[in-house]
């Protein structure tokens, strides 16, 4: 892998359907990317979230390291485990 992520912001990524880019662009171009798709679509939801406090937090220059940074990445755990309708 070209850039390194943690396992949530794969989830996240994959969340918005962008594996795809993630050796392609800079983290920060895929986290507006990702923005930019949050805002258009009109998303409201945990990951839209995650994304804007993540990219907010790379744009000021925030000094996080990556546990901190993950922490900025909320709902991803959902991602993996099992949803209620099959419970």
């Amino acid at each position: 892998m070209k850039y390194e992520y943690t396992e949530k912001e794969i989830r996240l990524i994959k969340e918005f359907g962008k594996e795809s880019l993630i050796d392609k662009i800079p983290p920060v171009t895929l986290y507006r990317v990702m923005a930019r798709e949050a805002f258009l679509d009109n998303r409201q939801d945990v990951y839209a979230d995650s994304v804007r406090r993540c990219l907010r937090a790379i744009e000021i220059q925030f000094p996080l390291n990556k546990k901190e940074f993950d922490n900025l990445i909320y709902g991803c755990e959902e991602l993996d485990s099992p949803s209620k309708d099959n419970q």
